[in-house]
Order: C-alpha cells, then structure tokens, then sequence
C-alpha cells in the first residue's frame, strides 16, 4: 500500500489539533530535563510540534514528511520541511546530513513503516540527533495502516543497537493526564533516546534509564480490546465462554497495571 495516499491533507487536518494540543503538555514537561535549541521531526505532517518547540523559544526547527502537506495544513513555514520518502530505507544507506540538531522527533510514524524497514528507520533517525524523542504504537493499538505495532521493548533493542540509551522520562507524569485523553498515544508511547557518549545529559536523566521499557497501555486500549473480545464471545460455546472470560480477566488485570518506578 503507497503510505502517500494515506497520510494526505485530510488525514493531517483530521489530527492536527490534537497533535498540537499534545505538544503543548509533552514539550513543556520535556524541557524541564533538556531544553534544545535545534529539533527536526521526522514525519511531521502538519508541523505541530516544530510549532510547539517554536513557541516554547527554539531557535531552529525543520521539519521532514513523505507528503507536501497542503500549505493551509502546515503550523510552521513550508520552506522548513523537506519531503523526503524515508518509507522504504535500507540498512546499507549511510546518512550524511549538512547539519546536527539537538533533539530529533519522531512520533507515531514507525508503526506505519513496514516490519523489514524498521531497522533502517532508527539508523535514520539516530544519523539527525545523538537524542530522540520516539514513540511507535503498541501491539493492540488500532489506527490507520498500522503495520508495525510493537512492544517498547522492541524498538528500545533497535535504539540500542546504536549505542542509545532508553529513558522512560514521560509517561510516569503523563500517561494518564486528561488532556492527553483524546491522543493517549503520545503519553503511552514515548521515550527518551540519548546516545551513550551524552555523558552529562544522561547523569541528569539517570533516575529514568531502563534497559528494558515495559509496555503499558492506557484506559481506552484496555476498552477497545474488551469490546472486541465481548464481541468475540456470542460465537463460542458454552465451555469455551467460559475459558474465555477467564482469560479476558487475566487479560484485564495486565493491562491494567499502573507503572511503578
């Protein structure tokens, strides 16, 4: 399936707001730890969070999608995003890019990448920033195209290929703040990816470091799958009814779990 004729204009003009409104809760938090002054973001869409880095003092922001985005779409200036087709990179491309920035993005996008592009995805993002902001959609989580869901754990062991170190900085604070109800991904998914040779950003964040993220899922994902395993459960016998609402308890009480640092 060609992602450029799903992530259009419309697709973006129907998140748009959300994404900003998320930016505006996840970036401030951020920068308490590690204020940029330089962000790309990869899979930008709209510009949503160039815009919210912009309006929270960063000097330098560019931008990075598959699309041209409509110009009445776009946050920020269309001459800061390139549009470049990172949907199908190999793992042999070596990245040289004219400028380093102090914190790459990329949220929701990796998930929309097929399976045997995940590799080389993560080299592409780690040849911008030695520190990523990253989040991909879990295992269960619906949406459009989404043909990579996965566990942290997963994307956490590419990171680490490169010498990246995993900080569960977000969600402890923000997983289950009301204003991120509408768009829980972004609180769900997030981490913090810093390269091993940041000494000095790394002390600072040392009390969020994990070398193996579990995957926690919010409220409405636990929703989502009991209603669909509800509606599962009209076509089993009776004894299959039974070993199955068994299950969904079980299945209930690990999704359920609070995270506990």
């Amino acid at each position: 399936m060609d992602v450029k004729s799903i992530y259009n204009t419309e697709f973006y003009n129907n998140q748009k707001y959300r994404s900003l409104r998320a930016a505006g809760v996840i970036l401030p938090y951020l920068f308490q730890f590690y204020k940029p002054n330089s962000v790309i973001d990869i899979g930008c869409g709209s510009g949503s969070w160039l815009r919210a880095c912009q309006d929270l003092g960063v000097g330098t922001i560019h931008g990075v999608d598959i699309n041209e985005v409509d110009e009445q779409t776009l946050f920020v200036p269309r001459d800061v995003i390139d549009i470049f087709d990172f949907s199908n990179l190999t793992s042999q491309e070596k990245f040289a890019h004219s400028q380093k920035y102090d914190l790459a993005i990329s949220l929701e996008v990796a998930e929309h990448l097929e399976p045997q592009n995940a590799v080389s995805f993560v080299k592409y993002l780690t040849s911008f920033s030695d520190v990523v902001l990253f989040s991909a959609a879990h295992p269960f989580q619906s949406g459009v195209h989404h043909v990579n869901c996965q566990p942290a754990v997963y994307w956490s062991s590419l990171f680490k290929n490169e010498d990246y170190v995993c900080v569960d900085i977000m969600r402890r604070q923000l997983m289950f703040v009301p204003q991120l109800d509408e768009c829980y991904w972004y609180g769900q998914n997030s981490f913090l990816y810093v390269h091993n040779s940041c000494e000095n950003v790394l002390k600072s964040l040392q009390d969020y470091i994990t070398d193996a993220p579990v995957s926690y899922y919010h409220q409405a994902v636990v929703n989502e799958i009991v209603h669909q395993m509800n509606g599962m459960s009209s076509r089993l016998t009776k004894m299959e009814t039974s070993l199955w609402y068994r299950i969904q308890r079980k299945l209930k009480k690990i999704l359920r779990r609070k995270i506990d640092y």
